[in-house]
């Protein structure tokens, strides 16, 4: 899971270059958007590839069909993307539906999960359960890092209580 401690701080751009160096290793990952204030992932597939006129978000299929087909993967140079969609409604996903998602996003080598700053949805709570590390990307700011640590306390206790505080890496 890779998250930004403040707006801008980067997290996005982080996945999205290290996730073309490691396509440039031929190493196939794959990329989770899990904000719903907005889809950054959806617009870099628009821009650099083109999106399908059949293109149905996951959050879309999971509401529909309780599953994700290969429809909601979108392929860039060995990175798979499951973008969110601004029309859907993460607020209707249950724990269950949350769960098959990440599971569909761990079929592949390594998944990325970015929550961009949003870490108050369904897919973060459940996301922090399930992850080997998780990223906070955040700048050399030491009184940014200070209020936002404390703002984001909670989210970051339950993070170390899950996987340990070893595995939280804080980079900026």
């Amino acid at each position: 899971v890779v998250a930004s401690l403040h707006g801008g701080a980067g997290s996005t751009f982080l996945i999205h270059n290290f996730t073309r160096y490691l396509s440039s290793q031929n190493i196939i990952t794959g990329i989770l958007e899990a904000s719903n204030k907005s889809s950054i992932w959806l617009e870099i597939v628009r821009r650099e590839i083109g999106l399908a006129n059949d293109f149905e978000s996951w959050c879309k299929q999971i509401l529909r069909t309780g599953s994700i087909t290969q429809a909601a993967r979108l392929e860039l140079k060995n990175t798979h993307l499951l973008p969110f969609d601004p029309h859907d409604q993460m607020d209707q996903l249950s724990s269950e539906h949350i769960q098959a998602i990440i599971q569909a996003g761990r079929q592949l080598p390594y998944l990325f999960i970015d929550l961009s700053s949003d870490w108050d949805n369904p897919i973060a709570n459940e996301a922090i359960k399930n992850c080997d590390e998780f990223w906070v990307v955040t700048r050399p700011d030491p009184n940014q890092l200070y209020a936002q640590q404390k703002h984001k306390r909670t989210f970051l206790n339950k993070a170390i209580q899950y996987i340990g505080g070893e595995n939280c890496i804080f980079i900026g």
